[in-house]
């Protein structure tokens, strides 16, 4: 994706993989490896949507009913448990919150573009849903994170206090890896140690600001 009218070009790239994976890690890295990177958290944007007296809360209570609900506002797992297993209701919920998250991200791709034009920032948009829905077209390169099975459901397990059960009917709700792979730009697999998966993210930076892809 490429923004028209600015002096310089500049580059935004789509992030994505299935939960668990591993996606926050590797673009934290490459906000590290360089100062010319920005990320635009599509997750982050969510938390934001859904808090108390935001329109997306009251859709999705009106939607899935009160006992989504908690003191704090939305009750992010009561909710996994109800979509997760039911793709219509999984449908629903991305049908109330896509185009939501999808315009507050490229407000703010914008304003990074517009505001840091003069150091040719790489904007990363971060986003596990991007090949589901088919929105990695808008993007000129595409990084694909992932790792092995055992991994990815172990990973799930623990960061959600989930069963085992819950973790692949989540895991299973997400397109598979494969089929990411085969639409993406650039691959990183997390299941290697960190400094494995560092020396990736450098190499693949490399790649994008050269225009290059593998």
């Amino acid at each position: 994706m490429r923004f028209k009218g600015l002096e310089h070009p500049i580059h935004v790239v789509g992030l994505t993989g299935g939960i668990g994976s591993g996606k926050s890690t590797v673009a934290n890295l490459f906000r590290k490896h360089s100062h010319r990177v920005n990320i635009v958290d599509a997750d982050f944007i969510a938390r934001l949507l859904v808090a108390p007296g935001e329109p997306a809360l009251t859709e999705i209570v009106k939607t899935f009913g009160r006992s989504v609900l908690c003191p704090t506002g939305l009750d992010r797992k009561k909710l996994g448990r109800i979509v997760f297993g039911d793709p219509a209701k999984l449908k629903k919920l991305n049908k109330i919150m896509g185009p939501r998250i999808q315009q507050q991200a490229m407000i703010q791709i914008e304003w990074w573009a517009r505001r840091y034009w003069q150091d040719d920032p790489l904007i990363i948009y971060e986003a596990a849903l991007l090949v589901e829905f088919g929105a990695y077209k808008e993007f000129d390169r595409l990084i694909v994170v992932g790792c092995d099975h055992e991994t990815q459901r172990k990973r799930v397990m623990i960061r959600d206090k989930c069963t085992e059960a819950e973790a692949r009917e989540r895991i299973a709700a997400q397109y598979p890896l494969g089929k990411k792979r085969r639409v993406c730009s650039y691959y990183i697999d997390t299941s290697y140690p960190l400094s494995f998966v560092k020396s990736r993210v450098a190499e693949v930076f490399d790649l994008i600001v050269n225009g290059r892809r593998r």
